[in-house]
This record gives structure tokens, C-alpha cells and sequence, in this order.
């Protein structure tokens, strides 16, 4: 908008490219999720062949509702939802009267900035000797400890059947997953690593790896994490976190929700569409078995 400094006020004139830009980017988001669809597009790609079959879902349904903590017949399901939500809507309309960071502004509910508490007598000396005690400690020791204690690695072999087995597994896909969770790449790890060739690397990458055995892996590592101590000091545990990607959502979605201090700014299409996971610049689904 030009010329005015009241958001609230309707636009008169906008500056085009930009808005074209706009514009182009919401057709693309609500094209990926779901939202908008273009009449004759099935000629082309059926979005249906990306769905599981009806034979899938029958065989994995029991399992999946077990995980996400959901009766799978219709009429508990539903059950299940709305009593979820009426005890939602009585704690947030409990806490509503108490609770000082949350005002109502045009019918909207709005978070203020958290005042941060008085730090403690004594945390400076207690960093102090937290760091002169803690040795560092490298990635690849990190991720080999974790392997000994969870054996996260024996996910990980042979696509084919056919294919060899290797050599001292174990340190080749802690290498490889060193290399491309990092995202270093195959020559820039063999630099790093002495007596280490790329292709090496590259071979264990795409015939002893699959989207299937990572999920496993970062079950594995989830399910183990979730044992700590730590993990109880910041709730439950039913939810999860990260930094900085936002992630479209379907408007009508059960499942997923947004947090309402990330919610998208009002000149989106949508105000209610987006999820702020919080995450790296590439997903990782936390699953717990």
C-alpha cells in the first residue's frame, strides 16, 4: 500500500510488481497444499496418485491412530475431537482473566513480549565452571556415541539384495550421515577426513539409504532422547519444535495447528493458514513408536 501509514485502513494504490509477487507467491503455497487447484489440471498430474492406496490404509490405519493417539472409527474420532476441544476452550477461557501477555485487539488475540526474569545470584561463577569443566566434544564423537548407546545405524543397508555388504558399516554410515546431515557434501567431507574417497561417500548414500530407514533412524533417536532427564523440564513431551521455517497448512487440518504468536500478517490471503514449526531449512518429522 502507498501513501498510508494505518495498516488497518483499505488500500488505495500498491505498488504492482510487487504485488504480482504477492499474489504468485500464494497461488504457489495454496497450490502445494492443497488449497487451490486449476480446473483441467488432472489431464496432466492426478494429485490422487500421490495419496496411499485404500489396501495401505487399511493395513496401516490401526497402527497410525495408535501413534497419534486417535480412534480410527468415525464416531469416536469425532467424539474424540470435540472433547479435545471443549476442554481447550475451558482452559483457554480459565486462563483468559489471569493472564497478562494476552489482549483481545479487533477481535483478535494478540501475545506480548514476555518481561525476562532477574537472573539468579551466583549464574555468572556457575557458567564459569560449567565451561572450564566441559570438554568439547567433536560431531563425528557425538554421533558415535550415540550410535554405541541407541545403535540408530542398523537401520541403514543394502537396497538390492544383491549388493554387497560393506566393510566396517557402522563408521561408513556414521560418515555418510555426517556428510549429509551437514549438508558438506561427498568432496568436502573426503578434504576433511583422511584416507576417505567421495565416491565412497556417494556409493553408501544412494544404495544403503532410504527416506524409509531415516525415519526409523530418527525414530530411534527420538524415542532415546525422549528418555532423558532434560526432556521432562520442558513438558510433556506430545509436542515438538525447532528454528525458523514456516510451513503451509491445509485450511481445515485436525491434526496440525499454529502457534498464535507466528501466525502470518493479515495482508496474507489467509490469516490462519500457516504453521511455525520452528525448524532448520529442512523438515525433520519427530515420530515417537
Amino acid at each position: 500500500m502507498i501513501g498510508s501509514k494505518n495498516l488497518k485502513a483499505p488500500p488505495t494504490r500498491v505498488l504492482r510488481r510487487p504485488f504480482e509477487l504477492c499474489i504468485l507467491t500464494e497461488v504457489m503455497q495454496d497450490l502445494r497444499s492443497g488449497d487451490l487447484w486449476i480446473r483441467g489440471s488432472d489431464r496432466y498430474s492426478d494429485y490422487r496418485g500421490q495419496l496411499v492406496t485404500e489396501e495401505e490404509y487399511r493395513k496401516h490405519i490401526a497402527s497410525y491412530g495408535e501413534r497419534a493417539g486417535f480412534p480410527v472409527e468415525a464416531a469416536a474420532f469425532v467424539a474424540k475431537l470435540k472433547d479435545r476441544l471443549t476442554k481447550a476452550a475451558a482452559k483457554a477461557d480459565d486462563g483468559v482473566p489471569t493472564n497478562e501477555y494476552l489482549r483481545i485487539e479487533g477481535g483478535e488475540a494478540t501475545l506480548k513480549r514476555l518481561r525476562r526474569k532477574p537472573e539468579p545470584a551466583g549464574l555468572k561463577r556457575f557458567e564459569k565452571i560449567v565451561k572450564e569443566r566441559m570438554q568439547p566434544v567433536g560431531i563425528l564423537e557425538a554421533l558415535s556415541d550415540t550410535e554405541e548407546w541407541l545403535h540408530w545405524t542398523r537401520h541403514f543397508g543394502p537396497i538390492s539384495g544383491n549388493d554387497s555388504k560393506l566393510e566396517n558399516p557402522t563408521d561408513r554410515y556414521l560418515v555418510t550421515t555426517f556428510c549429509y546431515g551437514f549438508d558438506f557434501g561427498p568432496t568436502r567431507t573426503s578434504r576433511s577426513i583422511r584416507g576417505l574417497d567421495r565416491r565412497e561417500v556417494a556409493f553408501v548414500n544412494q544404495r544403503h539409504v532410504t527416506e524409509e530407514d531415516l525415519n526409523e533412524a530418527i525414530t530411534t533417536l527420538v524415542n532415546g532422547y525422549s528418555q532423558c532427564e532434560l526432556t521432562k523440564v520442558w513438558g510433556l513431551g506430545k509436542s515438538a519444535s525447532g528454528d525458523g521455517t514456516k510451513w503451509d497448512l491445509s485450511l481445515q487440518n485436525l491434526m496440525s495447528e499454529y502457534h498464535i504468536r507466528y501466525r502470518p500478517p493479515m495482508g496474507t490471503s489467509t490469516g490462519q493458514r500457516s504453521c511455525q514449526t520452528g525448524r532448520s531449512s529442512k523438515a525433520v518429522l519427530l515420530r515417537r513408536s
